[in-house]
């Protein structure tokens, strides 16, 4: 689909909202008569318990029940029905959430950079981006918030925040929830849920998750499958009233991953990649042409391994992606009348071992191996209430955030041996984190009359920031014209010893905002917000030297509407612009080496609807429209190979997505429902340079789900995902000017599959 398709099915969403807006203006307010209307939605994007439609932010909700209608399984298949909210897979694919809100997110998946856009599991923040798209188990809510959160959310809120919200359990009856489901590429699933009550003031859940799908590309190399999916997982809460005022809530999760890394395939080459001009360092000796970034001859023949068909690739890495993640938390909460007291303690770890590819090929060219130790504790006091009459409500609190993670890097440089059992020149680098972050929040809203309310938040955030370095080169026996004469076959020389740095960054993030209700069913608001991401240090001592970028920051604008209409729909609408500024990116340093730097400032404009709701007793919709202006404004000195007409990375123009769904009875309380969730977003880049390999052009995804009801008890459903079989990437690196090759890793193609349900 181009560009112009997509404007074109853009304008038919908005005209469409138009005339819904219409004619709930003829009609007057509230739904119409004998219509169906949509149960209220309740969020909690203020940290209170709200219908979204009172909530002057803009916020895209799903419920667990839209959840299982649109056939989706990780937190990032849930965004594609925002506006204005991308993702790219990573380097891995896999688990990692680098997510983008408004253009603003992290595409580096270093240790040492932290997300741009807050995950949070029952309000507890995930400290990295590796493993934080987990999948959805036993939910009852995710809220996608769009803008910087950083009054009341804090850390790394800059471009917004995803909360996921886990179901409580309930005392009234013992329930129990299965579900198994098959299909493509022996594709088998089974989840369960048990609710189990303890008396009239307490209740148990138990709920579990076992997935195993054959992954879509197989190595001609190896016969390994790519892309292989294997979790196992479980979660466990408990909620008891211990006193009339006082009820805990305790929960544990486990989820263990154990896949393979997405196929990547080799795309081009460019055997001339360095040559004499390049002068390497002091001693070494000018390079010859078809070398790589430490001097070891690219393979002549590597070209015989492009790929354009994305379930054949030739990749000679081991097929290993592990991630083993797990939490506690307990969440405290007292009723004293005009005021409430809550807690939220919480302790995570995080073990992740790929290897990733970064030459599509059998050699061990730029093979990588990662892994990560991650530790993290918080704790969050809240303090809420209410004043004069009810006119004021009052939030403040204290948040405690201590994080430690170990990662080893090893990335092979080169090699001049055999397929898959050549020698590497390897690159060996050793990064500990460590990571302390204090913040004091408070924020205030007041009804100035019924309809009038004015907000104010601030918070005060600071960041202590520890990070311990080594890097080594290793020659596992290969030779060469280059550094391979200063590291001789067999020999390790130290590149960096171990040094430590160190550094404290803290910021005051306020909002203000203004919101007015013109009848019962519309509310505009008008908002001011800043968002600030501590700085810290490169995450690639392979550079020889500690380098160090400043905090980023952003300032947003943003007006709003918020309309119930005729019938039951919900019409939501907002215009924003940014202020980007120091923003972080991963740049490249010739000849093939990147490091994290201060790029430069940009700014935002767009606009976001979304139209959502039941038309009648038969038919719902959910449809989307985000268009994002992002441009730079200034650019940094010591950044080369960037212009200010460059494409952000990233951002996409014009996003949108629509999903109608209709519910047929057919006879004793049996009912058919089918459903269509189509998603687009125009073209992007995957690099910030903006090469011609990098450019992803716009597309869309159709995902298609037939769901027969037996009553309430039974149900059995057909799912298809990418029904269409579009073709694109969800990643891509051209390094033909650095490494000499470019690479891209697909899109999972067409599936499709059974599903059959049962509740008791």
């Amino acid at each position: 689909m181009n560009l112009k398709t997509a404007r074109y099915g853009a304008a038919v969403i908005a005209l469409t909202a138009g005339a819904w807006t219409g004619m709930a203006h003829a009609q007057g307010a509230g739904p119409a008569s004998g219509a169906a209307t949509l149960d209220e939605i309740v969020v909690t994007a203020q940290r209170r318990a709200e219908s979204v439609q009172d909530v002057p932010i803009a916020v895209t909700v799903v419920t667990a029940q839209q959840l299982e209608m649109r056939s989706v399984s990780q937190v990032a298949d849930v965004l594609t029905s925002a506006p204005n909210v991308t993702r790219t897979a990573g380097a891995a694919g896999g688990d990692d959430a680098n997510f983008f809100v408004r253009g603003i997110g992290q595409l580096d998946n270093s240790v040492a950079v932290d997300p741009g856009v807050g995950i949070y599991i029952d309000e507890v923040y995930l400290g990295r981006l590796q493993g934080a798209s987990f999948d959805l188990l036993d939910i009852q809510r995710l809220e996608v918030l769009r803008g910087p959160q950083g009054t009341l959310w804090g850390k790394n809120t800059i471009g917004g925040a995803i909360n996921v919200v886990s179901a409580d359990p309930t005392s009234d009856a013992f329930k129990a929830n299965v579900s198994a489901t098959v299909g493509s590429r022996e594709r088998r699933e089974a989840t369960a849920k048990l609710n189990v009550p303890l008396g009239d003031k307490a209740a148990l859940s138990v709920s579990g998750i076992v997935k195993r799908q054959e992954g879509f590309a197989r190595s001609v190399s190896t016969g390994q499958t790519f892309g292989d999916t294997n979790v196992q997982g479980a979660r466990v809460k408990l909620v008891a009233d211990l006193t009339p005022n006082l009820t805990v809530k305790l929960a544990a999760d486990v989820l263990k991953r154990d896949g393979t890394p997405a196929p990547q395939l080799l795309r081009a080459v460019n055997p001339l990649v360095l040559g004499p001009s390049f002068t390497g360092p002091p001693g070494a000796p000018p390079l010859a042409p078809g070398l790589s970034p430490l001097g070891v001859p690219i393979p002549t023949d590597l070209g015989r391994e492009i790929s354009t068909d994305p379930t054949r690739v030739y990749s000679g890495i081991p097929a290993i992606d592990k991630t083993d993640s797990s939490g506690l938390s307990a969440v405290l909460e007292w009723d004293l009348g005009n005021v409430s007291l809550k807690s939220i303690t919480a302790y995570r770890t995080l073990e992740k071992k790929v290897y990733n590819e970064f030459d599509g090929t059998a050699y061990r060219l730029y093979d990588s191996y990662n892994t990560l130790d991650q530790h993290q504790f918080s704790q969050e006091l809240q303090a809420q209430g209410e004043g004069f009459g009810g006119k004021l409500n009052w939030l403040g609190g204290l948040y405690y955030f201590d994080e430690s993670a170990d990662n080893l890097v090893d990335i092979c440089a080169g090699t001049n041996g055999p397929r898959l059992t050549g020698k590497c020149f390897l690159s060996r680098n050793f990064v500990d984190i460590d990571i302390k972050s204090y913040a004091g929040f408070a924020n205030l809203d007041y009804a100035i009359t019924d309809k009038l309310s004015v907000t104010a938040g601030l918070r005060y955030t600071k960041e202590e920031r520890g990070q311990d370095f080594s890097s080594y080169l290793i020659n596992e026996g290969t030779t060469g014209p280059g550094l391979p004469l200063i590291v001789p076959p067999g020999a390790t020389m130290v590149s960096l010893p171990p040094s430590h740095v160190s550094g404290s960054y803290d910021k005051w993030t306020p909002k203000i905002g203004v919101d007015y209700k013109l009848n019962d069913n519309v509310l505009i608001y008008a908002s001011y917000a800043e968002g600030f991401k501590s700085g810290g240090f490169t995450g690639r001592p392979s550079l020889s030297q500690i380098t160090a970028y400043d905090p980023e920051t952003v300032k947003t604008t943003e007006v709003g509407l918020k309309a119930t209409l005729a019938r039951g729909l919900f019409l939501n609408s907002a215009v924003f612009h940014s202020d980007y500024q120091d923003i972080q990116l991963l740049v490249s340093i010739p000849p093939g080496l990147f490091d994290t730097q201060n790029a430069g400032s940009a700014r935002f404009v767009g606009f976001e609807t979304e139209l959502m709701g039941r038309v009648n007793d038969y038919f719902q919709i959910q449809a989307s429209l985000g268009y994002l202006d992002a441009k730079y404004t200034e650019l940094a000195p010591n950044v080369s190979g960037l212009k200010k007409s460059n494409k952000l990375p990233l951002v996409s123009e014009w996003t949108y997505s629509i999903g109608p769904q209709i519910t047929i009875p057919v006879r004793d309380g049996d009912k058919l429902t089918l459903r269509a969730d189509y998603s687009y977003r125009s073209t992007f880049s995957f690099q910030l340079e903006n090469f011609p390999m990098a450019i992803q052009k716009g597309y869309g995804v159709l995902n298609l789900r037939a769901q027969y009801d037996i009553g309430d008890r039974y149900s059995i459903a057909v799912l298809g995902l990418n029904v269409a079989d579009e073709k694109y990437f969800v990643n891509q690196v051209d390094g033909r000017n650095s490494l000499g090759v470019a690479i891209g890793l697909p899109g999972t193609p067409s599936e499709w599959a059974v599903q059959v349900s049962a509740r008791f």
